[in-house]
This record gives structure tokens, C-alpha cells and sequence, in this order.
């Protein structure tokens, strides 16, 4: 078990020729893959977000909304946003592969 954020509308679909199933949660029916014949994973949930952050998250829709229609932007705006969620999402991926947590 991994406790996860999971929160979109696209999803791959159970039955997509040329993966294998590796996690599912209630929410999606795949939740991680792999493409076979392939070097090649991905996950359908959130790995840069923890549950403080999507509570987070969810508390400042409203503020964020206002933001983006004004142009100034989300948390993860600019080069060194998008830097900070990279790093989050590595070091999340490293501390599961190497504890399992």
C-alpha cells in the first residue's frame, strides 16, 4: 500500500493493448504500468503532491482560479517551481523504490 493523490479526469484504461497492470487503487483501475517490451513506467497518481499538499491544494482552488484568470500564475509557476516539483517528484519516486514507502 502507497498512499497517493489521484485527482484527474484522463486515466489509461485497463484494457490498452501493450501494458501491464502493476497498481491499481479504488479510484482507478491503473494505477501504475509498465509498457511492454519497453524501458517505460508511468503512474496515474500525483507523486510530487503529499496528502498535506492536496488538502492544500484543495483549500486554495478558489484562490488559485483568481490567480490564473488575473495571469500571476500558480505555486508551481516559473523555473524554479517547476524545479522544486522535479526534485519533490524524485525524491518521492527514490524513497519508494528504496523502502517500499
Amino acid at each position: 500500500t502507497c498512499p497517493a493523490f489521484l485527482c484527474h479526469f484522463d486515466e489509461v484504461r485497463p484494457d490498452t493493448a501493450g501494458i501491464q497492470i502493476l497498481a491499481r487503487t479504488p479510484v482507478s483501475p491503473v494505477g501504475a504500468l509498465r509498457v511492454l517490451g519497453r524501458r517505460a513506467f508511468g503512474v496515474q497518481f500525483h507523486p510530487e503532491m503529499t496528502v498535506a499538499d492536496a488538502r492544500a491544494a484543495a483549500a486554495s482552488v478558489e484562490l488559485e482560479s483568481g490567480a490564473q484568470a488575473t495571469g500571476a500564475g500558480g505555486p508551481n509557476g516559473g523555473d524554479a517551481g517547476g524545479r522544486e516539483v522535479g526534485r519533490v517528484i524524485f525524491d518521492n519516486f527514490v524513497s519508494l523504490a528504496l523502502t517500499g514507502e
